[in-house]
Order: C-alpha cells, then structure tokens, then sequence
C-alpha cells in the first residue's frame, strides 16, 4: 500500500534530521524490508516540512520509521491509491 507522508520539524532540528536521514540511507542497504521504500525523492514544501510517498508492505515498517525519526520529525501519514482503482470499485458496485 503507498501513503503520502508529510514531515514536519523544528528548523533549529534541521542538522539533527539531515543526519539522522543520511545515517538512514546506510541503515536501509543492510535491512531493507525494516523500512518503507520512497517511491518518490523527498520533497520540501517549506523551511519545516517535507512530502514524499511511500510504499508499505507491513506496518511495522511505518513504526520503525516513524521511531527512527522521533524526536525531531513528526509524521502525518494518509493512505493513497490510484484513481483508476477508485473507478473500478465505484463501477462494481453500481452492478
């Protein structure tokens, strides 16, 4: 399943997140089913947030990312899917 998740921190926590996630992207060669997987680059909306999208196998990957990240990044995490499934569903359920 993909999520958009949207990261929000402090600004003064900027160089702690910029570690975290550049010791992160060692951490994920060496076990990468722990964790979700970007589909998309990581985006900045503003000086305190980033976008990108995941793609989730488990929900245990969503935690240990979210753990990973606390303190400093706080996550809002919604579930997304394609439209085209989103017509399919609807056109089956008119049958």
């Amino acid at each position: 399943m993909r999520y958009l998740v949207t990261w929000e921190f402090k600004r003064e926590d900027m160089e702690k997140l910029i570690a975290k996630e550049l010791k992160y992207q060692e951490i994920i060669k060496k076990n990468p089913e722990k964790y979700p997987k970007n589909v998309i680059p990581i985006h900045m909306v503003d000086a305190d947030t980033v976008v990108t999208v995941w793609d989730v196998d488990n929900p245990e990957q969503i935690a240990n990312k979210i753990l990973y990240m606390l303190p400093e990044g706080k996550a809002k995490i919604v579930p997304i899917f394609e439209a085209s499934e989103m017509i399919k569903l609807m056109m089956q359920a008119k049958k």
